[in-house]
């Protein structure tokens, strides 16, 4: 029963990106899907982004008690990932995992939080 509804959460979504093969997150998050799903999507970007750019910004290279920089660098991380686009490959294996969060979370919501916590 659980996979089933897993299966039929993802064909919905997948149906929004037919023949596509990049994704963004601002559309993601603009759908009509569950908030947990949303979320996870923007936890996925940041994961993405911190692989690939925030070791740069958190280095000892920068002064990071510099309010300019600080504000300067948020600017930054919210401008890419607002502009991040998943590939189709990406976006696919992301939306299992974010299926299966969102249901997880309405099912035993106390389970699914200690197991993202910790």
């Amino acid at each position: 029963m659980f996979e089933k509804e897993v299966e039929n959460i993802k064909q919905k979504v997948l149906s929004k990106v037919s023949g596509r093969d990049r994704i963004s997150l601002n559309e993601i998050i603009a759908w009509d899907i569950p908030q947990a799903m949303k979320d996870y999507f923007n936890i996925f970007a940041e994961r993405i982004l911190s692989e690939e750019l925030l070791n740069v910004l958190y280095s000892k290279r920068f002064d990071q008690n510099n309010s300019d920089f600080i504000s300067a660098r948020k600017t930054l991380i919210n401008t890419l990932k607002n502009a991040l686009l998943f590939t189709y490959s990406e976006f696919e294996d992301a939306l299992d995992k974010a299926s299966k969060f969102a249901l997880n979370f309405v099912l035993r919501p106390e389970w699914t939080l200690a197991k993202v916590i910790f």
